[in-house]
């Protein structure tokens, strides 16, 4: 079977083996590598003749985005 066959199977059958689970999901976000990813996604729709309205939620007390931050799920 393939590798995605065997970890789709694992998947599928994975109540019958665990009762629990824990982890940590470890979440990165760069702001100013996402801000350059929007800037070039409307930069080539406007090449093709898209236009688009962005709305940037925020408080001006907040203060500028971190460059980099990494959150932490535990489950």
């Amino acid at each position: 079977m393939s590798e995605l066959g065997d970890l789709l199977e694992l998947i599928y059958n994975a109540n019958r083996s665990f009762e629990t689970v824990h982890g940590v999901l470890r979440t990165a976000h760069d702001s100013d590598l996402t801000e350059q990813a929007m800037r070039d996604f409307i930069a080539r729709d406007e090449r093709q003749g898209t236009t688009h309205s962005v709305f940037v939620l925020g408080t001006p007390e907040a203060g500028p985005a971190p460059g980099r931050r990494v959150e932490e799920t535990r489950f």
